[in-house]
Parts: C-alpha cells; structure tokens; sequence
C-alpha cells in the first residue's frame, strides 16, 4: 500500500490524501502543529495534540514568557463518511483548563477500558522565569474522560522528568515517558545534540515514584506499551528499541534490559498501531534537513511514514512519503478504518489519506 497525494486537483493511484485544516471552536483559530494524534476506535474520535511551536519559540527568543497555548482536540472521524472536507471545526477539550494553568501538550497517549476511552495522558511543556532567565518545567498532565469533555486528574513533576517527549499509559495511573534529552541543563543539552550522545533515557511512575526504565538512547522520542511490551522510537539511532516490561514492572530496582532493536533507513518520531497489529512509524528522513526547517533556514522538509509487523521487522513498507511541499515533517500517522491521519510537527495542518481496501 503505496498512498498518493491530491494535489492541484490531480489524483493518481487508488488511495488519495488531502490536506485539511482544523479550525477550534473556541476562537476560530487555524490549529498549527498537531505533532500527536490517538484514536478512539469505538467512539470514532481523534484526539490532536497541537500548539504553534514557531509562535512559541519566537517569543522565548525575546526572553519572554510565551502566552501562547495548545489543546487537546477532537475530530469526529465519522464526518469523513461520504466526503473529504478541506476545512472541519474541532472542539478544544482543554479550553477550560487552560484558563488557569498553561498547556502546551506534546506527546500522547490514550487508555481504553474495556472497550471505552477513560483517561488521556499528555507531555505538557510549561515555561516559568527561573534565575537564568525562562526555564523549560515540563511535567505530565493526566485528564478523566467524560462524555465530551477532559477533567484534570494529576499532574506529575520530578527531576527525572526534565526534558520529556512522549508518554505511554499503562492504566488510569501509571505510564513510561521518554526524555529526548539526558541532561537538563543548556550547555550539556547542547553538547549531547552535537556530539550525538546516546544520553536519554524512559521513566516508569508507578503512581508513587518515577523510576529509570531503560537508558543509554539517542534521542528517545515516540513510544507505546503494547501487549506487555514497550516500543521507544531512537530518533538518532534510527531504531524502534523493544522492551519486555513483565519483570520490571514487578521490581523496578533496575533498568529494564533491551529485548529487541528494529533497525530503520529514516529516524523515527511517533508510534502507533492499526487493527491488524502493524506499527505505524512517523519517520524523519533527514535530521539535518529538519533542524534546517525547524529554523526557519528551509521552506519544507520530507515526509515518510512507515508500517511494519514487530515480528517480521524485514515486512516493513512506506506507506506515505512527500518531499514536504504537501505537508512538511510528519510526526505521527493513525489509521481508523479505510482511514489515515497524518500529522506534523508545526505545519498548519494535518493530511488525511483514503486506504483502499
């Protein structure tokens, strides 16, 4: 399965994407940057993380306080029914409380119960004024399900979580996240990038304690816990790490040992899975190319989005790939259905592909 691209009002191939633009329902804003996107199958629900990185970034240079916020948002995938939309109003779950807390969230996760979504984990990156100006102070945010909205449940902060990316939620409480970065500091933080130290490292919260899970990863970004399992996307190793989790979550005194590497052509930023068990890989083809994008230096910067079976890792195909004038620096795909959202770091939105089946 090779999905083509609409473009200019071109279609070649039996499956097509199209670029849609979410709108929230809350102040009418184009959303930008839905870097992580979750399903749930059963309601027919994607949840969006998003937040205007650029924006961000932008007023951090002037060593201020960024007032800009994200959200969590959903799209009701049923509306794809009969048409592809260019344009859908979203609805910003989290609109109430970012009125007294920041919320810029970053990675996601969903836990389902017994076929129902019940709780919602996200990276939330806060930014407050410390003695060398303003510092990072990322933490966890946990949310309850109910119906249509998200109520904040617990928020989890340690110094083991100082440069976290992505999370993954074992049950209502606890959860593994990935730190991109070993060390939290500027000038080690800067050392790491350039030299490419293998530094980061996965966190286990056991609903009382954060824990080391798993060290000694390069760039530890994406990551799941799937039938016992856990799969960490090493973007600077090229590599998705899988991890026996039974023994650790029993004891965790020590770091879990690595069960398995899944070797990769591109570097991989977020996980998920379809209904058949394939992993879904948002993947970057180049990291120099990004960086270039990520700072305004390129206009655009490749796509790719892999499949494969963990137990066949050589079945692996491409099953989305665009030089960027389509959408730039995918990060995540998810597949519901004959349906694929594709999202990306910081463009202004997000690709959304029919699957011939």
């Amino acid at each position: 399965m090779m999905l083509s691209i609409l473009s200019a009002g071109f279609l070649a191939g039996a499956n097509s994407c199209t670029a849609l633009t979410l709108i929230s329902s809350h102040d009418a804003g184009i959303i930008v940057g839905a870097e992580d996107i979750v399903v749930d199958h059963n309601a027919g629900l994607a949840y969006i993380s998003a937040y205007d990185r650029p924006g961000v970034e932008k007023i951090l240079a002037e060593d201020r306080l960024p007032a800009v916020q994200g959200g969590i948002y959903t799209l009701d995938l049923r509306v794809f029914q009969n048409v592809t939309p260019n344009t859908v109003v979203v609805n910003d779950l989290t609109a109430a409380y970012k009125q007294n807390a920041q919320f810029r969230p970053h990675g996601i996760d969903l836990l389902v119960k017994d076929g129902k979504a019940t709780t919602l984990f996200a990276v939330n990156r806060v930014y407050r004024e410390g003695v060398e100006g303003i510092e990072l102070k990322p933490h966890i945010d946990s949310f309850d399900i109910t119906g249509s909205a998200l109520h904040h449940r617990r928020t989890v902060q340690d110094d083991l979580l100082c440069s976290p990316n992505d999370v993954a939620a074992i049950d209502e409480v606890r959860f593994f996240a990935t730190n991109d970065h070993g060390s939290c500091n500027g000038i080690d933080r800067f050392a790491e990038d350039v030299l490419g130290l293998n530094d980061s490292y996965v966190v286990y919260f056991n609903g009382k304690q954060i824990f080391r899970a798993a060290d000694r990863i390069g760039f530890s970004n994406g990551i799941s816990y799937h039938n016992d399992k856990l799969y960490v996307a090493a973007t600077r190793q090229q590599a998705v790490l899988v991890y026996n989790t039974a023994g650790f979550l029993q004891s965790p005194s020590a770091p879990m040992p690595l069960g398995n590497t899944i070797r990769l052509t591109a570097s991989p930023d977020n996980l998920s899975w379809d209904r058949d068990g394939n992993l879904l890989i948002g993947a970057i083809p180049g990291l120099f190319r990004l960086a270039l994008y990520r700072s305004g230096y390129a206009e655009t910067s490749p796509s790719l989005i892999l499949k494969l079976n963990p137990g066949q890792p050589s079945s692996r195909t491409t099953v989305f790939e665009d030089q960027g004038g389509f959408l730039s620096a995918a990060t995540v795909a998810v597949q519901y259905e004959n349906l694929m959202l594709i999202g990306s770091v910081q463009d202004d939105h997000i690709a959304v592909c029919r699957i011939s089946q």
